[in-house]
């Protein structure tokens, strides 16, 4: 016997083993392989000396244990690895022989990337980008048998990485030898795997030999050497009956195989397979059921059809390697549903599962497109054309329902660019009836067709063209010219004579639309390279002819049927439409209004629908019109602006509907447009279709007032006189004819006019203008007495009594108050310009006065502008402080309220302009702190919360500038302020003690008609002052709390001290409010009658003890030498401690302790309520307290200790407190204890 005989051993695998090691170790380079040599020497070694009779089903090889079999197969692994040719070879032939031979069994995955299995299919595949033809032909082999082996299961990733190298082999082979061989492996892999799973079986399955000569039926011919086929058929024919003598493995090896449920799932969500394919965030569920043989399966068709689907970039457009691997991919699913069972032909049934009909789409939707584009582009054939648009018809019908818009779009796209409109002069018959096919598209899809309007919208637009060159126009200009039908079909039967000139050959949209162009082609391009030829203009002329089978009623139908749209649907049509309008404007050569026009149309046609529908489509034309009517064409903006005039026309005929400012919305574009455009004869043009329109529909103009009067505002300081003159010219017949409409509108309106009439007043063509705009000012006050508005006569008599006895003819206060109303705007804006007039003088020129010029500035100009509202200010104050009544301070407020808001924003401007100079006008803070102190006296209503907004305003005016005394006077002002704010409401509320309080003195609620007028008006006027006064005190605690934390590291002591006050008296004045049971229930009573909302009262105590315990714990841990100085630390204690009682006192623990206590009762529901709105505030109080060192709690423990162990007690709504209260005792308690 031969040496090569006995190496190995006697076992089986050594036999198959040893003399491939021996002929590495002859051909390995010694010097360079030296590992590989040694371990190839080891391995004989250790075969020499194992049995053949050991049997381990969980081994890798047969016949040896798993850590020999690792070891025996580590050598061949060193061999690949190395990349050298010749000791490559000898390592991949014995790892077929290994595998036909079902010496090699198990599962090889990419979760087990640890076995010795893994790590030998990695490395063939690897050694497959070797560019030796041999070397690619053994790895083919390798993987071909590996896939064959009733012992071997190679799933998931590990498949497809097994399937990407026999691709990789097949694209880039280097002969044509190569490339069949590897296209014939992965056919006969296919029909391996997918019998495999139609059996659900891996072992005693008979499986089909590829037939190599059909897979070139079709594809690859050019690529066939001769004899390649015979070779290729050989290759495959051996791999296919080398291990057919072989035993079948044992049932235990296959039942691990098969059954192991330690084996991971194929389909897990981290796996990358998987997440390529998830829809919709969604896992695909069809393979939860499946043996692991058609999950593999499954998952290489699914990665097939991806492969088939990828698209190349716009770079590289013509990339044939992709094309070839994207026909091969369809090639094999073709190899899988010829050879399949019923698992694998569900497109040979009928479906009922929408998601399967979509699966089978995304699969065939290439070749579908492929099939009906080519034979339509080659074929003349009536009813082979006629099939394919059938075909297309019914493809964008089921894609564009299923909502698969890639596939919609290209075949819409296809069908667009077959209709052959861009280049008409090669028009056909099936070209004409692939019109006819999209238009029907347009009727029985639209719902679902979204963006695929555009290239429908895009030929109805082409179309037109056409046809209005066969009726002799050529430019837009000229598309509105009446052309009687008789004058059509005389131009039709002598032959277009029109075309036949010499002028039109010329005429550059004739020459443009006779030569044609690509399909994405909108304009003409700008240079013409030559004239169209007479035979051209021919063939033109014949192919026009073809367009009468589609006449106007087709195209408009289209438009009319917009109507029938859903909701979704419309507003996707209105977007194309826009962009297909916008390409025909635009167009520099030829501009054209066809699409603008249906535009028109189409708003028309939908007017009716909802209001949020319209909305949306408004949303979108408004963009339109503005764009366009920005135009540099002037033309094209002209006649947008005027198709916007007949399209707001339709609208204004009709009524608005209450709440629904669908007019303000429809006349913004003209706004917009009068704002932007640079085009005097646009912004002309705007002033006159307003004021056409305003004056032909005056009676039905509602919301649209207000972009009218903002549309004359801008007109007002426009530079062309003839604009601002136009202008005004429609304001004075608006203010003199019509007055009455005006002022039945809402009172923004009228404030509208008077800002327009106010801002013709600064017209820099003064003159009469200037002159007529104030007369016409004191015309709007003639016209609101002339109205029935005689409150100026009726302010001249203090007496509020004669008030009351004076409106016993029916008109209320309540009419009253809404007659002022309409004197403020135009009062307030006089006076309001004058102030800031001033202001402005002052803050452009002040840095030039010197520090005593500034001192005279103030004294004699700034500071007697306060004087009036000061001495007025005074004068309520000390009337109030006598008696105080809401109904005159209603009046009274409506009196003053233009003095107010004037005042507001006088001291806003002082501040600012103190703040802006206060190096030179530091010596004035006192003055001006003076005057907003007074404001804040005012009992007028809205002065204490504009006050305090201006005074928090001087505070961060200077927060980088004053010092610590002029600090100290600011947060003495805000103390002050507090206090003033609370005597002032506390008066508010002493006006309701004359309101009996029915619930405690009878025990039963009331409704409204207990109750007279003068209480009803009392009660809803104190729940409003209540409302704001929370609201003012929220605004200083937030404001001082922003002060504070920006230096709370620096604060001197007398800050914090003037600080502590502001919380503290705030947090005594919430609970004041909150514990005030009578004032509470006069409030329910008040809103549950009126329908109003109470005041937070508990929630303002909340937040404002919050505060103040806030700033208490971060003075205490950031600013440790002042809060020793203060004993803040007592007070944080102290705060923590009443905010307990008053939790314990709510949930009724303190009650309880004076009486035995057998069990806890519940809560009553209000004391639940109130306790769970406590919670949050609880809990901080218990973090605020667990926040102290422990000899700090120390020294306090006897206060706090006890109310702890009532918490301990008590019934609580959250788990929170009970948390807290565990880290309190925990964490301080504890220790202090011992």
């Amino acid at each position: 016997m031969s040496t090569s005989q006995t190496l190995g051993g006697a076992t089986r695998c050594g036999r198959v083993i040893g003399p491939s090691l021996d002929k590495i170790i002859k051909n390995a380079a010694w010097r360079k392989h030296t590992y590989l040599v040694s371990s190839c020497k080891s391995v004989l070694d250790k075969l020499e000396s194992l049995p053949d009779d050991f049997h381990d089903p969980s081994s890798a090889v047969a016949g040896l244990s798993s850590p020999d079999a690792d070891a025996v197969l580590q050598p061949f692994l060193f061999s690949l690895d190395t990349a050298y040719s010749k000791v490559v070879e000898p390592a991949l032939d014995c790892a077929f022989k290994l595998f036909s031979l079902s010496v090699i069994r198990g599962e090889i995955q990419s979760s087990k990337q640890d076995s010795v299995l893994f790590k030998l299919v990695n490395a063939v595949s690897k050694v497959g980008a070797m560019a030796e033809e041999p070397i690619q032909l053994a790895v083919l082999r390798v993987l071909l048998a590996a896939v064959r082996s009733p012992c071997v299961l190679i799933r998931g990733d590990c498949l497809l990485h097994v399937v990407k190298t026999c691709y990789n082999i097949y694209l880039g082979g280097l002969s044509g030898t190569t490339q069949i061989c590897a296209k014939s492996v992965l056919a006969q892999m296919m029909l391996v795997i997918f019998t495999r799973s139609e059996e659900d079986s891996l072992a005693d399955v008979a499986v089909k030999t590829v037939y190599v000569n059909e897979l070139l039926a079709f594809t690859d011919k050019s690529v066939n050497e001769g004899s390649s086929v015979y070779f290729c058929q050989g290759f495959v024919n051996e791999v296919m009956a080398a291990g057919q003598g072989s035993p079948l493995p044992p049932p235990d090896v296959i039942q691990i195989l098969l059954q192991n449920p330690e084996t991971e799932t194929v389909m897990t969500p981290d796996s990358p397979s998987f997440r390529g394919y998830e829809k919709n965030g969604e896992a695909d569920s069809l393979t939860g059921d499946m043996s692991k043989m058609r999950q593999d399966a499954f998952l290489l068709f699914k990665n097939l059809c991806k492969l088939s689907m990828r698209f190349s970039s716009q770079e590289k457009n013509d990339d044939q390697i992709m094309v070839r691997g994207k026909t091969l991919s369809l090639e094999l699913l073709k190899v899988i549903i010829d050879n399949g069972g019923p698992v694998w032909r569900s497109a040979y049934h009928s479906v009922t599962d929408v998601s399967i009909l979509r699966f089978i789409l995304e699969v065939s939707w290439g070749p579908m497109l492929a099939a009906f584009s080519v034979t339509l582009d080659q074929s003349d054939d009536r009813l082979a054309t006629s099939l394919c648009l059938q075909g297309f018809r019914y493809a964008v019908h089921v894609t564009a329902v299923m909502g698969m818009q890639t596939q919609r779009d290209a075949f819409v796209t296809s069908m667009a660019k077959f209709t052959n409109l861009h280049c008409a002069a090669d028009m056909k018959q099936k070209n004409v009836d692939a019109v006819k096919a999209i238009i029907t598209i347009a009727i029985e899809d639209g719902n679902h067709l979204q963006g695929s309007w555009e290239h429908i919208l895009t030929c109805l637009s082409r179309i037109e063209h056409l046809q209005l060159l066969g009726e002799g126009s050529s430019h837009a200009d000229t598309r509105y010219i009446p052309t009687t039908k008789a004058e059509v079909d005389e131009k039709k039967a002598l032959g277009f004579p029109h075309l036949k000139k010499r002028g039109a050959l010329q005429n550059p949209s004739v020459m443009a639309v006779v030569r044609g162009g690509s399909y994405d082609s909108t304009s003409l391009v700008k240079t013409v390279p030559k004239l169209v030829t007479p035979e051209q203009i021919k063939n033109f002329i014949a192919n026009l002819n073809l367009l009468d089978q589609i006449g106007n009623f087709e195209l408009n139908h289209v438009y009319a049927n917009s109507q029938r749209l859903n909701s979704e649907a419309i507003v996707a049509f209105v977007k194309a439409l826009c962009k297909v309008s916008m390409s025909e404007l635009q167009s520099p050569a030829d501009p054209r209004v066809f699409s603008l026009t249906k535009l028109v149309e189409t708003a028309h046609y939908n007017m009716n629908r909802i209001r949020l529908v319209w909305s949306r489509i408004w949303n979108v034309l408004s963009d339109f019109f503005v764009s366009v009517g920005l135009s540099e064409n002037l033309s094209v903006a002209i006649f947008v602006m005027d198709s916007l005039r007949q399209l707001s026309m339709k609208f204004l005929e009709r009524e608005e509907l209450a709440n629904y400012h669908f007019q303000h919305e429809f006349l913004r574009p003209f706004v917009v447009v009068m704002q932007n455009s640079s085009s005097a004869e646009i912004r002309e043009l705007i002033v006159r279709c307003v004021s056409q329109m305003v004056l032909s529909r005056v009676s039905n103009v509602q919301s649209g007032w207000k972009s009218v009067f903002t549309v004359f505002t801008t007109a007002a300081i426009d530079e062309r006189k003839n604009i601002v003159l136009l202008a005004f010219e429609t304001i004075e017949k608006i203010v003199r004819d019509h007055f009455h409409c005006i002022t039945e509108t809402e009172i923004s309106v009228y404030a509208d006019c008077i800002r327009c009439l106010i801002t013709f007043t600064n017209s820099k063509f003064e003159g009469d203008i200037g002159f007529n705009s104030i007369e016409f000012l004191r015309f709007c006050a003639v016209k609101l007495a002339e109205g029935g508005l005689f409150l100026n006569e009726k302010l001249k008599n203090d007496n509020i009594s004669a008030l009351k006895e004076d409106s016993s003819d029916g008109q209320s206060v309540t009419d009253l108050d809404e007659q002022v109303s309409y004197w403020v705007p135009l009062l307030s804006a006089i006076r309001k310009r004058s102030i800031e007039v001033l202001f402005n003088i002052l803050m452009d020129h002040g840095h030039l006065f010197t520090r005593p010029f500034w001192a005279a500035i103030f004294s004699s100009i700034i500071l007697p502008v306060f004087n009036n509202m000061r001495s007025k200010t005074d004068m309520l104050f000390e009337e109030s402080s006598s008696g105080y009544s809401p109904s005159s301070a209603s009046l009274d407020t409506e009196e003053t309220t233009w003095d107010a808001e004037t005042s507001t924003l006088a001291l806003q401007l002082l501040v600012d302009l103190l703040a802006n100079f206060f190096s030179s006008v530091r010596s004035q803070l006192s003055s001006v702190v003076s005057i907003i102190l007074g404001f804040i006296k005012s009992p007028v209503q809205g002065s204490t919360g504009s006050g305090i907004s201006v005074l928090l305003r001087l505070a961060d005016g200077l927060a980088r500038s004053a010092s610590e005394d002029e600090w100290t006077e600011v947060f003495l002002a805000l103390k002050e302020a507090a206090s003033l704010t609370f005597a002032g409401f506390m008066k508010v509320l002493r006006t309701m003690d004359d309101i009996e309080d029915v619930e405690t003195s009878s025990g039963q609620s009331v409704d409204k008609d207990d109750l007279d007028d003068d209480n009803l008006h009392i009660m809803s006027y104190v729940v409003s002052r209540t409302k704001k006064h929370i609201d003012v005190l929220s605004q200083i605690v937030e404001v001082v709390s922003e002060l504070y934390r920006r230096n709370q590291y620096s604060l001197p002591a007398s800050h914090v001290d003037i600080l502590a006050d502001i919380f503290s008296c705030i947090a005594s004045h919430a609970q004041q409010l909150n514990t005030d049971t009578v004032l509470r229930r006069k409030f329910k009573r008040a809103c549950s009658v009126q329908n109003l909302t109470q005041p937070q009262l508990l929630n303002f105590e909340n937040e404002a003890n919050k505060s103040y315990m806030t700033f208490l714990q971060d003075m205490v841990t950031c600013n440790p030498d002042v809060s020793k100085e203060l004993e803040l630390e007592s007070r944080l204690v102290t705060e923590c401690s009443k905010v307990v009682k008053i939790y314990l006192n709510c949930t009724g623990q303190h009650q309880q302790q004076t009486k035995p206590i057998h069990w806890i009762l519940p809560m009553e529901f209000d004391r639940t309520e109130e306790a769970k709105a406590r919670t949050s505030l609880l809990v901080s109080s218990l973090e605020a307290l667990c926040s102290l060192e422990a000899e700090s709690l120390k020294r306090h423990v006897s206060s706090v200790f006890p109310l702890l162990v009532d918490l301990v007690k008590t019934e609580h709504c959250s788990p929170q407190v009970p948390y807290a209260l565990s880290n309190v005792l925990k964490s301080c308690i504890r220790p202090i204890l011992g």
